[in-house]
């Protein structure tokens, strides 16, 4: 059975809750843990008095999880908790977008990372009811610059100047949906080259495990994560992610 909010805490419990489009009337919800919890133990979502199951990928020392939540009602605001395990989140709520709707608001940003950001974080988080959702056009996180002493955060590692980013922007992101596109600080964890960079980090790798985006959805890809190249559409609209980092 599922646990209630804040009951387990620790290096199992999820970080960074982050929602996403994931086709008409889905929405992804994703996390990450440092915890392996089991191949038993499935990423879950409990939402609207359903339950729902999902998948889990490594990268290096993390686990990033991702569960999609199907068959919601337009314009309906839900509250949902989500875990691995016997750890969970606490409660989050968010607006389910009509997406045939012709009147939408969305936020968007890029080149944010963990330095000289927050107060547009802090902004975004502010007026997040007012969002259908919010999209990062490139460089998300500067986690790359972690070692070149551009961000006040060297010294820390990639992943520890990641996760401190989708920390921060939980509040903001666990509520809207946050699509992220790649830009050229996403392509590896060293902003220079593959020199030194571990293979896991290699790649979009980081960009493609801890952000889940509607890929498989709109037919981009046929396999998770592939999520340089994906669409959406709102209302008479179409949105197109297109990677101008790959040849």
């Amino acid at each position: 059975g599922f646990f209630t909010a804040n009951q387990v805490f620790g290096a199992g419990s999820p970080k960074g809750v982050h929602i996403a489009f994931a086709g008409v009337n889905s929405i992804s919800i994703s996390f990450y843990t440092t915890l392996d919890t089991g191949e038993d133990n499935l990423p879950w979502a409990s939402i609207a008095d359903k339950n729902f199951t999902g998948s889990t990928t490594k990268s290096k020392s993390r686990y990033h999880h991702d569960v999609i939540v199907s068959d919601l009602e337009p314009g309906e605001v839900y509250e949902y908790i989500t875990g691995v395990g016997s750890a969970s989140s606490e409660p989050f709520t968010f607006h389910m977008i009509d997406y045939k709707s012709t009147k939408f608001k969305a936020a968007f940003v890029g080149d944010m990372g963990v330095n000289n950001s927050q107060a547009t974080i802090d902004l975004l988080t502010k007026n997040r009811d007012q969002y259908a959702w919010v999209h990062h056009v490139g460089d998300v996180s500067y986690a790359d610059d972690f070692d070149v002493k551009i961000e006040p955060s060297s010294g820390d590692g990639y992943d520890d100047v990641y996760d401190l980013f989708q920390d921060e922007l939980e509040t903001l992101a666990a509520s809207t949906p946050y699509m992220v596109s790649p830009g050229n600080h996403d392509v590896t964890c060293r902003v220079t080259s593959d020199l030194g960079c571990p293979e896991q980090q290699r790649n979009f790798s980081a960009f493609r495990e801890r952000w889940r985006m509607p890929s498989i959805e709109s037919g981009s890809s046929t396999v998770e994560h592939h999520n340089v190249w994906y669409s959406y559409r709102i209302g008479n609209v179409h949105f197109v992610s297109i990677d101008t980092e790959s040849d």
